[in-house]
């Protein structure tokens, strides 16, 4: 990522924060003594609905090592129990075998596959949804 795209995500993840009701909540991921290394969030899709989406990145570098796993754990806590979510789900290149993996460590289940609907990086992919039920968490 180039530090323009990092500035311009950082500054929509602030523009967030002052949002009134807020409906998007992205936390920074950061371990001891060292600089930011990733994000997590859900944010509210449907509030009618009590729908709400979720996503996690995590710097390489540190990836198997559970870091993603907790903060993954707690934001999906967090728009269960204080966003009172019915459903949360997560959206991935359908090539991303570590997001679904983790997707399905939190108890997702696969909903399906949309065919080609993201260009991304001069080509079409295929996207991958899962879901859980605030019903089926825990």
């Amino acid at each position: 990522m180039t530090p323009e795209k990092a500035h311009s995500l950082l500054q929509m993840f602030i523009d967030w924060a002052t949002e009134s009701p807020r409906t998007k909540f992205q936390l920074a991921i950061e371990i001891p003594a060292e600089e930011m290394i990733g994000s997590c969030g859900v944010r509210i899709t449907s509030v009618e609905e009590k729908q709400g989406t979720f996503g996690c990145e995590l710097n390489p570098a540190h990836w198997g090592r559970g870091y993603a796993h907790e903060a993954s754990r707690a934001v999906i806590e967090f728009g269960f129990t204080e966003l009172d979510l019915h459903r949360i789900y997560a959206e991935t290149n359908s090539e991303n075998r570590a997001a679904i993996a983790l997707a399905k460590k939190m108890g997702m289940r696969v909903e399906g596959e949309l065919k080609e609907n993201r260009w991304f990086r001069g080509q079409w992919w295929n996207t991958t949804i899962l879901s859980i039920l605030k019903s089926e968490w825990r």
